[in-house]
């Protein structure tokens, strides 16, 4: 007996339990008995979409797979047109701190106040509501979350004398009480003699860190805790960094740029201020004490191609949302979420080149970055990936505005989307770009027998799959090329003059959020799907 010789639904009771590209392989491959059970059944039809889709199922869900095949297929198709199904406008206090992760949009209110707002989704099923925290016990000085988590981080500072204390109180984002997964005090504590800096928060799993950054020629400080247990992991303080985000729940990427004109690079071994890099840092191995960049113990560096003796960098800035291995709270019951393992690092290079200051945006996905850590042998650090190694065929440079990719509008970068502003004239334009490769392959003809994707080319949308060819420009030395393969897809023009002034996008899993700072008070304009 063997296997085809099974029942039909004992056969298909198997291929739920295996992934997508086994259920795609017995379709393609094995013969014509597979090609239509799997063709015919709706449970193994939800299996193929949700690959293709980079999402996953809701451990939680109580809809069958029929349902959710239709909820999957009609956001897909929402977020191919850019076609929203509600909206809603809410106030911005100018000149005070906000963050948007995990479909929550929170706001600090009058220097201790927290208002929080779930962002709905019609396809997926989650309401809208608010709530608010009306005294975090300090002064805010910055704060991000995990919903997820039920996570609340409030950064306290204190400064007495040349020396500052920073204190990331650890609360609940639903009441704003010490965070009950906290081992000991639900504080977090650093002491340095930086001063005038900013913070750059990110929270991954058991890690949360900061980024210390202040002026372009002043030091900056990376620290990184074990938030449960109050353990620090991780503290490294050096020049030309000012971004950190996680590759992995325990692999940390970090930009690092630098001047040509600085001390530092005296004294420094490996650092070309002709070949910014990102540099991969592994939580299980580094030492928590306190540590320059420079002596660094990196698991690996990412070189971008070496720049032009007149060039140099000014700053880089790293991003990508949600964090490694992040979930939806389950009391959410989605049906389906993006994919945990597969995300999209926006990576913004500002060049200074004479009295110019161009941006150039590279989006690289973490396949490939895991692509490139797994061939490291076991147990070498400061491994070297030259710009050829992965750069051209796995990462791709875009031009965009210089304000697009500002540090301020953090929240740009959502699964394998990237969002950025358009302007000509008197409109202004939303423009997303996607680079969920499984997709790209499909509208290839890669995934045969499939409905054909729509040719968008000339109207909302279009397939890019021709490379960026930079030439031999004024930024490098030699010509660089990339050609990873991504949809371009843009919204409906938004008229300055009647629907006022949008100063940046922002993307999560089931929203737009356009932010208009200008106005008094300025205002956040959520379109949801």
């Amino acid at each position: 007996m063997t296997l085809l010789d099974l029942p039909p639904e004992i056969l298909i009771a198997v291929l739920v339990h295996v992934d997508f590209r086994t259920v795609l392989h017995c379709r393609q491959v094995v013969c014509a008995l597979l090609k239509n059970l799997v063709d015919d059944d709706t449970s193994l039809q939800y299996i193929i979409e949700l690959g293709a889709a980079g999402m996953e199922d809701g451990p939680s869900s109580t809809l069958t797979p029929s349902a959710r095949l239709a909820l999957l297929r009609e956001r897909q198709s929402a977020w191919k047109s850019l076609t929203w199904r509600s909206e809603a406008t809410y106030p911005m206090t100018i000149g005070e701190y906000w963050e948007l992760y995990g479909g929550v949009l929170a706001q600090e209110e009058g220097g201790k106040k927290l208002v929080f707002r779930q962002l709905p989704s019609a396809i997926r099923g989650i309401e809208a509501r608010e709530w608010e925290i009306r005294d975090a016990g300090t002064d805010i000085q910055d704060f991000s979350m995990d919903p997820a988590q039920d996570l609340l981080v409030v950064v306290e500072e204190r400064i007495e004398y040349s020396e500052t204390t920073c204190s990331l109180h650890l609360k609940s984002l639903l009441t704003g009480a010490p965070h009950p997964d906290v081992t000991g005090s639900a504080v977090l504590t650093h002491q340095t003699f930086l001063q005038g800096f900013t913070y750059s928060l990110r929270i991954a799993g058991d890690y949360v860190g900061t980024v210390l950054s202040g002026e372009l020629e002043e030091p900056s400080e990376l620290v990184v805790w074990n938030w449960r247990t109050g353990d620090r992991k991780l503290c490294v303080g050096g020049y030309h960094f000012s971004s950190f985000t996680f590759l992995s729940p325990r692999h940390i990427l970090l930009a690092a740029f630098g001047d040509v004109n600085h001390p530092e690079y005296e004294i420094s071994g490996w650092d070309d201020p002709k070949k910014p890099r990102i540099l991969v840092l592994d939580l299980d191995v580094v030492s928590p004490q306190p540590v320059q960049l420079r002596d660094l113990e990196f698991t690996c560096e990412f070189l971008y191609p070496e720049l032009r003796p007149t060039c140099g960098i000014g700053g880089m800035a790293i991003r990508s949302d949600p964090a490694p291995h992040a979930q939806p709270h389950p009391s959410l019951r989605v049906p389906f979420s993006v994919v945990r393992e597969e995300r999209l690092f926006a990576i913004s290079l500002h060049f200074r080149e004479g009295l110019q200051r161009p941006t150039l945006l590279s989006l690289v996905p973490s396949s490939t970055l895991f692509r490139s850590l797994s061939s490291i042998p076991h147990g070498q650090t400061r491994h070297t990936f030259t710009w050829a190694d992965w750069g051209p065929t796995g990462s791709r440079f875009y031009r965009t505005p210089r304000a697009t990719v500002n540090v301020v509008w953090i929240c740009y970068v959502y699964g394998m989307s990237f969002v950025y502003l358009s302007s000509v004239a008197a409109y202004q334009t939303v423009v997303v770009l996607d680079f969920n490769q499984r997709e790209i392959r499909r509208a290839s003809d890669v995934i045969p027998d499939r409905p054909p994707v729509p040719d968008f080319s000339s109207g909302s949308a279009r397939l890019v799959t021709e490379a960026m060819d930079l030439g031999t420009t004024r930024l490098f030395k030699d010509a660089v090329q990339t050609s990873l393969p991504f949809w371009e897809r843009s919204t409906v023009n938004f008229d300055r003059e009647r629907e006022g002034q949008i100063n940046a996008a922002m993307i999560d899993e089931d929203s737009l959020v356009l932010v208009s700072s200008h106005g008094h008070p300025g205002k956040f304009r959520v379109l949801s799907f």
